[in-house]
């Protein structure tokens, strides 16, 4: 006979396989793991095993859910072949672990356990295309585990019992909690949307974040508090790594014009080494391009297909940036557009001003390299640096120009590029990071979001382009200074994982899941033998173990002398399960009332003893 929580406990798992089977559009797959997930239900009450074989064989479980996933055994596999690994990993295991629980007799948390790791299962599972079917399938599978949560409750007061106002409260908080999800599913992308549109633009409808081919006035405001590390770098300090050139401003966004289509970049044929080598390697950030200084030759990219744009940034089309390596110096590896008219371009709205303003701060200045000097001194000396702004007027630079005098490193970079600009000197506005931390450990360096900088380029005769940053001091994160010792642990832990997982081509998670769990056996396996030696050991207090009730002893007595003897360290409510499978429902139902009382309070104890002697006389005599 088979325990109705366990009915359904199994019932909520066979949702969850016949989930998997559309997922995978293998429904013969299916087919066989629902038969076997039954036979294994149907089985269970015959198999008696110990606790602490039952968590080995949880974990066997879930080790061949793991290896299943990791070899992507299409034939065992119930789950999409398009489902990220990790993902098929996590779901094989959850689910193998879960269908475990109920194949053996489980002491009374076993449809807890079924129950969550089922949910986790679906959790995983959740990562592909389903469709409708999941939400279904999802309140399919809460609802058979609560069910079967409530049978396994031996202190569970009747549904009849119950008041009407805890019925209608009960009822009222799952409709509640129903439609409270539902809206919160349905509002989580729009809202997602409209706080993209409305806050992280600030109402400007055509203006990117980040580094993109656009950038607002402000758009690195969020970058610059962030604590994110984009990458981590060996060798010689490369600083001011460009990562997207503007030349073209209008109205506060600078964007870039078209120069020609990008190219194919042809590597060095191999990596640099000795002293003035420099290896980066990406964490995190903008993973479509690679930062690298104005002047950097020898440059060998690793495990994607590069292109280089014609102002000299180099662009990963598909897949993500994750090494590169190069020297600093001249000749330069990549060539950069020659100036046009759009680098002399100023807008109209701004031309009065900033060419009057660069008269006065160049006057008596005839070389081209001396006004961009003079120019940017004056920007240090007269700016302060700044991420409050109050914008108003129209024109945000001239607000900055002629009132505010402070601003962050976009004003700064903006400003200059059109100064130069109004002295003859072509100019383009460079956006992407600064290199100004170093790890005391390992010394190597390191670039976070909140080194994300905005900078000129000025081509200047006989030298090409040349980088002019006009920002005044004043951002600490972009100031020299060192990592402190806990952050740096910090970091060469994370750095030395980032490497290992690289060098096990991406598989680490795999191997520290596999590895967690050959531990968590061998520590069962462990704790089980150093039980069964202290058991072995005499024991100091005759009277360590309490007696149980007379009116228990005498069930128990009686129970035995009809051959169902409970074994001295068997707990009672294991002993109710195996007389459910022996068709003994009502000495069952009794042990786990007398459970329940005895160690929750439920029930009254009196009317309880009553049962258990009467229970007994009918054991002895049959007949009665």
């Amino acid at each position: 006979m088979i325990a109705p929580d366990r009915r359904l406990a199994g019932a909520s798992m066979l949702v969850i396989v016949a989930l998997l089977g559309v997922v995978s559009g293998r429904p013969g797959a299916s087919a066989v793991a629902a038969a076997l997930l039954l036979g294994a239900t149907i089985a269970g009450p015959r198999i008696d095993i110990g606790v602490g074989l039952q968590r080995l064989l949880t974990l066997g479980a879930a080790g061949l859910g793991i290896a299943l996933g990791a070899t992507g055994t299409a034939t065992m596999s119930l789950l999409s072949p398009g489902l990220d690994r990790v993902w098929l990993i996590g779901a094989l295991a959850l689910l193998f672990a879960a269908a475990a629980r109920l194949v053996v007799r489980a002491p009374e948390r076993g449809p807890v356990v079924t129950t969550v790791l089922g949910v986790l299962a679906l959790t995983a599972a959740g990562e592909t295309a389903v469709g409708p079917i999941y939400k279904l399938v999802v309140a399919a599978h809460l609802a058979l585990g609560l069910l079967a949560l409530r049978l396994a409750d031996p202190g569970r007061p009747p549904l009849a019992r119950l008041p009407r106002r805890t019925l209608i409260v009960g009822t009222a908080l799952v409709i509640a909690a129903a439609a409270l999800s539902a809206s919160a599913t349905r509002a989580l992308f729009p809202m997602s949307d409209w706080t993209t549109a409305h806050i992280t633009l600030l109402g400007m409808p055509d203006a990117t974040s980040g580094f993109s081919d656009r950038l607002w006035l402000g758009s690195l405001d969020g970058m610059q508090q962030s604590e994110e590390v984009v990458m981590r770098i060996e060798g010689p300090r490369p600083d001011y790594l460009r990562g997207a050139i503007y030349d073209r401003y209008e109205l506060g966004r600078w964007r870039s014009s078209p120069r020609g289509s990008a190219e194919d970049f042809t590597p060095t044929s191999a990596p640099p080494t000795g002293p003035a080598a420099v290896a980066v390697t990406y964490a995190g950030g903008s993973r479509d391009r690679y930062f690298l200084p104005l002047r950097a030759r020898a440059i060998v990219a690793e495990g994607a297909s590069v292109v280089v744009d014609p102002f000299g940034t180099l662009r990963v089309p598909s897949g993500a940036a994750t090494a590169i390596r190069f020297e600093l110096g001249d000749p330069p590896a990549i060539t950069v557009a020659e100036p046009s008219a759009e680098d002399l371009r100023i807008p109209d709205e701004l031309r009065a001003t900033v060419v009057r303003l660069a008269a006065e701060w160049t006057r008596g200045v005839d070389d081209p390299s001396a006004k961009i000097e003079a120019i940017a001194r004056h920007f240090q000396d007269n700016f302060s640096y700044s991420l409050e702004f109050h914008q108003r007027r129209r024109e945000a630079l001239i607000d900055f120009l002629l009132d505010e005098h402070r601003g962050h490193c976009e004003y700064f970079a903006s400003a200059m590029t059109l100064f130069a600009r109004a002295v003859g000197v072509p100019a383009r506005v460079v956006a992407g990071y600064r290199v100004t931390e170093r790890s005391p450990f390992g010394g190597y360096w390191i670039v976070r979001e909140k080194n994300a900088h905005a900078w000129t380029e000025v081509f200047l005769p006989g030298r090409g382009f040349v980088t002019v940053d006009a920002t005044p001091s004043g951002a600490p994160q972009n100031a020299m200074h060192g990592l402190g010792v806990l952050g740096a642990l910090r970091d060469l832990v994370a750095a030395r994982l980032a490497k290992a997982d690289a060098a096990t081509g991406g598989n680490l998670g795999k191997l520290a899941i596999g590895a967690t769990a050959l531990g968590l056996g061998v520590v069962m396996l462990a704790r089980r033998f150093l039980r069964r030696a202290r058991k072995t050991k005499p024991s100091l207090r005759l009277d360590a173990a309490p007696r149980p009730h007379p009116s228990l002893a005498r069930l128990f007595d009686a129970l035995a002398r009809a051959g169902l003897e409970r074994a001295p360290s068997e707990p009672i409510e294991r002993f109710a399960r195996r007389l459910d499978a022996a068709a003994h429902p009502v000495p069952a139902t009794l042990l786990r009332r007398y459970a329940a009382q005895r160690y929750g309070g439920v029930g009254e104890l009196e009317p309880l003893l009553g049962e258990l002697d009467a229970c007994a006389a009918r054991l002895r005599s049959p007949s009665r």
